[in-house]
């Protein structure tokens, strides 16, 4: 993510002495990123209001959305010197679209797929962005941050996000570049689509919506990926929505940090084994809110890891205090509430140095 801000931050310095020619040299821009960025103002120009402080700067008129101070908002460019000598050989591409806040009303349209050099794509907290997600952005080949958090999105969530192009004897033509995906807080609904095809993916987010089916496979035989395949992973995030059988098989993550499966409907019984990577540094543990059954997993594993773990709401068979979790001393914060456990409260639990809710 560092890399990544210090790139976009010389982009922009450099784009400082480029701009000034702009104005002359009508070819700098991709015809095909003209017209995707025309037809999202389109999609959004006759409901979002306040669009001169909103959207300041989209305008039919000025197509050159890079342009000195008549730039539009959350619309950042980079700038390639074809020939250094001559001011009007250079290229331009649309990079990033970061509108937080914006107000927008509207809908995303497909010509967004023709942002082939979008590096990030963020539209948060805008209640008023509704319909489906279009599943040409599958077409963005280099887009790293796609965040689509707080609106109100609905349908559901295109497989084409996650694929990786393969030739006819299964080998990568184009693996996806995808690093971080958050889709959470909206209306989407349908089956979790195998997330395994975008093996960059480091964080997963996609909480508070309608979700609903089992999770996606470890391994899925007829995309040759799954879970088996995101060794990058460190954050997921499946809360608040309707999923249903086992936890997703999350044994070939080692880099896993933080898991929220809580607010579902998951059920059997939690083999640590069988779930995590017994390698993984995890800090987060939410399973909370579940109908799991059998013994109380026995975490031990993550003892010098954890520090939030939540089981509670669950259907686990009555027994003691698990003695295990007296060796957590980084754990802040613990609850097994509702889970039927018997016999006295382990006072000794005070003991823990860093427990602050319990």
């Amino acid at each position: 993510m560092m890399i990544l801000k210090l790139l976009l931050a010389l982009l922009m310095m450099l784009s400082i002495n480029l701009r000034s020619s702009e104005a002359t040299c009508y070819n700098v821009y991709s015809r095909s990123e003209v017209y995707a960025l025309q037809s999202i103002l389109a999609a959004w120009n006759e409901s979002t209001p306040d669009m001169t402080t909103n959207l300041a700067g989209w305008s039919s008129s000025q197509i050159f959305p890079c342009y000195n101070n008549q730039s539009w908002r959350g619309v950042i460019c980079s700038f390639y010197v074809d020939n250094i000598t001559d001011p009007c050989n250079f290229t331009v591409n649309i990079v990033v679209i970061h509108l937080t806040a914006a107000s927008i009303v509207g809908t995303l349209p497909s010509a967004i797929g023709h942002l082939t050099r979008l590096v990030e794509l963020t539209l948060t907290d805008n209640p008023g962005l509704s319909g489906n997600i279009p599943k040409e952005l599958g077409n963005l080949t280099n887009l790293v941050i796609l965040n689509l958090s707080n609106n109100g999105l609905n349908g559901s969530i295109p497989a084409e996000l996650f694929r990786s192009n393969r030739s006819s004897n299964r080998s990568v033509i184009r693996q996806s570049t995808l690093q971080q995906i958050d889709l959470s807080n909206n209306q989407l609904s349908g089956n979790l689509p195998n997330l395994g095809g975008a093996s960059w993916l480091q964080s997963v987010k996609i909480s508070n919506n309608k979700l609903t089916g089992p999770s996606p496979p470890f391994y899925d035989p007829g995309t040759d990926y799954g879970f088996m395949n995101m060794t990058e992973l460190n954050t997921i995030d499946l809360s608040e929505n309707e999923l249903v059988g086992s936890p997703p098989n999350l044994t070939a993550i080692w880099r896993l940090q933080s898991v929220n499966l809580s607010s579902n409907y998951f059920n059997g019984s939690i083999i640590p084994t069988s779930i995590f990577n017994t390698s993984a540094n995890l800090t987060v543990l939410d399973l909370s809110h579940n109908n799991f059954t059998g013994l109380l997993p026995d975490l031990s594993t993550f003892s010098n890891s954890l520090t939030q773990l939540n089981l509670s709401f669950n259907s686990f068979n009555p027994e003691p205090y698990p003695a295990w979790v007296k060796g957590f001393n980084q754990l802040s914060m613990l609850s097994l509430k509702r889970n039927g456990l018997s016999g006295s409260f382990p006072y000794d639990l005070a003991s823990l140095p860093n427990l602050e809710i319990l």
